[in-house]
């Protein structure tokens, strides 16, 4: 295994020494010259290369700006000259903006369309076109935008930018041979862990808990196990709404996607989102709000359990909680920081940044990220945009302890702080929207920028905190009556779910209006700031009104729905499916090699696409960094305390 390893270390090191293209001005030139030549005189193989670049396009007037042409046809592209000076001909791809001059050019209207009448239609719609062109790898970007110029001169455009890029394996550095190691070692534990507990258990033995730590075989079948738990302490129903929100938010994220994604018909999506169903779509972003509620709600339940047994250890409640998910997130920001960049190749990978703000963010704030602090120390440079949501959990959970104690020792007269808590989130955020101008969509010049948004409304703690402390009260109320059925008049119980199911409906049609696109949305600031403020805590409130009344036996279907055993799996990986799903659809996306075309059929698709593939790579997450850390911690925490360990088997 050793020499394996070392084989697949000294393969790694050995692209450094793989020759790969070098930019040279003069042969940059002399290049250029071959291939304007040998085009002219329609040689085979410069047709070919001119054949990769993209030419103007149908469809300018809804959208469709960014071409890529033929990428892999461009990128592998070699062509060996006869002559010295000219050598390999290498193919770079390279992504080309330009738009329109500021002033027109002389069109000839009398002897049918001309192509420079392209420039007055992208002069009056402010349009910049992105067109991929197949050029010598031994240019420069500078030398590319000269020759564009040049090649455009007769056209009624300026060239600004481009971006290039070849199929030159990347050198591998330091931080990615580090990344390969880690992952090999917790790949190589698991297949070791596996191959000890199967022997063990197949020669009538009970395995040792901390060499079957990370082990696929018990951790896998307590991940698919789908029996029904007969503890008290089960709120059954939370595994359906665990698992129903993990895959909103999945959804929601494939909705939200091509709204900066490269789509050949972007005009459609603001037709789009005026249809009448569109609140569904823009609703997803409450499904973390009922995270917050379900991590509140089971807390407080945990801790007041704890407290009554006086076996609550602070320390080692937050320490658990900061290994439930950072060495994933940890695992996850390396992956991203060194290995996504050897795997990512497509033309718009590198397009306005693709996604080195990722690898710029993670390299610049990685200690933020791990300390959970990103959300105020630098919320306009998150490594890995999703990834608030952890931040704002870790600080809530800090914070819960001091204000469950008051709650457990005096009783009831002390939980009003809770809900207290809740309503200044909504105050506070109403307060901001009404002075800054903040609406759900930026829909005028003097309103305040989307930046802002995310600043002081979207990251914040203190303006999220609302449905955590709304599941922290439920939680207090469901613990102390776990032990009885709360009877409630049937009257009051149809009235309640009539407003649950109303809020719900409300908030989602509400949503609708206000993300209508700029030209057609007629809401007010004092309508914005409303919705702004009591959306989220609304729809915690109704959500909370259903884990009450499932557990408390009453909802019938939803009930009955909510408590399939079947939800269990995938509740049990939601991290992991929260935090490795985005990133592969945002792998998806930089990948792709032609613009997407936006249709809501194909939306769905792609949804379902992503969703089996987050259930199959949050498998592996969750095997293999989830379940072992903490199972190797318990153990360790049981050793140090002189328990002795019980091993059940399967």
């Amino acid at each position: 295994m050793l020499k394996l390893f070392s084989s697949i270390l000294l393969l790694i090191l050995t692209f450094n020494v793989i020759e790969t293209s070098s930019v040279s001005d003069e042969l940059c030139d002399r290049q250029l010259n071959y291939f304007d030549e040998a085009l002219n005189r329609r040689d085979s193989w410069a047709v070919f290369v001119f054949d990769t670049w993209a030419k103007f396009q149908s469809s300018i007037l809804r959208g469709n700006l960014v071409i890529p042409g033929g990428f892999i046809d461009c990128v592998t592209f070699r062509h060996q000259s006869e002559r010295a000076d000219i050598g390999t001909f290498q193919g770079q791809h390279c992504m080309v903006r330009f738009s329109a001059k500021t002033e027109a050019a002389e069109i000839d209207r009398e002897n049918g369309f001309d192509w420079r009448e392209i420039g007055a239609i992208a002069r009056e719609n402010n349009y910049n076109f992105r067109h991929g062109f197949c050029l010598p790898a031994s240019c420069s970007s500078e030398k590319v935008l000269n020759y564009m110029r040049t090649y455009l001169s007769q056209a009624d455009f300026n060239v600004t930018e481009a971006e290039c890029q070849t199929n030159d394996p990347l050198k591998y550095e330091i931080i990615d041979i580090i990344a390969i190691v880690i992952f090999s070692i917790f790949g190589l534990l698991m297949v070791l862990s596996t191959i000890y507990e199967i022997i063990t258990i197949r020669n009538d033995r009970v395995p040792h808990e901390l060499y079957a730590s990370f082990s696929v075989y018990t951790n896998g079948w307590k991940l698919y196990n789908v029996s029904v738990s007969k503890s008290s302490d089960d709120i059954r129903c939370l595994h359906g709404i665990r698992a129903l929100s993990i895959i909103y938010i999945i959804f929601g994220h494939r909705y939200g996607l091509p709204m900066w994604n490269v789509i050949s018909n972007r005009a459609a999506i603001a037709d789009w989102q005026q249809n009448f169903h569109i609140g569904i779509y823009h609703t997803h972003q409450v499904a973390v709000d009922v995270f917050f509620t379900m991590g509140g709600l089971l807390v407080t339940w945990s801790m007041m359990k704890s407290l009554d047994s006086n076996r609550l250890s602070i320390l080692r409640l937050y320490f658990r909680r900061y290994l439930r998910y950072t060495p994933l997130l940890g695992v996850l920001m390396l992956f991203v920081i060194s290995l996504m960049r050897h795997i990512v190749f497509g033309p718009i990978s590198y397009m306005d940044g693709g996604f080195w703000p990722f690898l710029t963010n993670c390299n610049n704030w990685w200690w933020t990220t791990l300390l959970h602090l990103q959300n105020y120390v630098n919320p306009n440079e998150i490594c890995m945009s999703h990834t608030w949501y952890l931040s704002i959990d870790f600080q809530l959970f800090l914070v819960s302890p001091f204000l469950i104690y008051p709650a457990w020792r005096y009783g009831w007269k002390y939980l009003w702080t809770l809900p207290t808590l809740a309503l200044l989130s909504s105050i506070y955020i109403f307060i901001m929207s009404m002075v800054f101008n903040i609406y759900m969509v930026t829909k005028s010049p003097d309103a305040a920028p989307f930046e802002f948004f995310i600043q002081w409304i979207y990251y914040p703690t203190h303006a999220r905190m609302g449905p955590w402390f709304i599941g922290m009260t439920l939680g207090y109320i469901l613990y102390q009556n776990r032990h009885k059925r709360v009877r409630l008049d049937p009257f009051v119980n149809v009235v309640m779910w009539i407003l649950c199911l109303s809020l719900f409906t409300a908030i989602t049609m509400g949503s609708q209006y206000m993300f209508l696109p700029p030209h057609v949305n007629t809401t007010t600031l004092l309508e914005n700031a409303f919705y702004l403020a009591f959306y989220r805590n609304g729809w915690s409130l109704a959500t909370a009104w259903m884990i009450f009344a499932c557990h408390n036996g009453t909802g019938g279907f939803i009930r009955w729905f909510l408590q399939l055993p079947q939800w269990q799996p995938i509740a049990r990986m939601g991290l992991s499916m929260y935090l490795l799903g985005f990133i592969f659809q945002h792998f998806q996306i930089m990948h792709q090699k032609q613009p997407t075309y936006f249709d809501e059929f194909d939306l769905i698709h792609l949804f379902l696409g992503d969703l089996l593939a987050s259930i199959f790579i949050s498998t592996v997450g969750y095997l293999a960094f989830e379940v072992p850390i903490l199972t190797v911690e318990n153990y360790v925490h049981n050793k140090i305390r002189g328990k002795k360990i019980q091993v059940t088997k399967m």
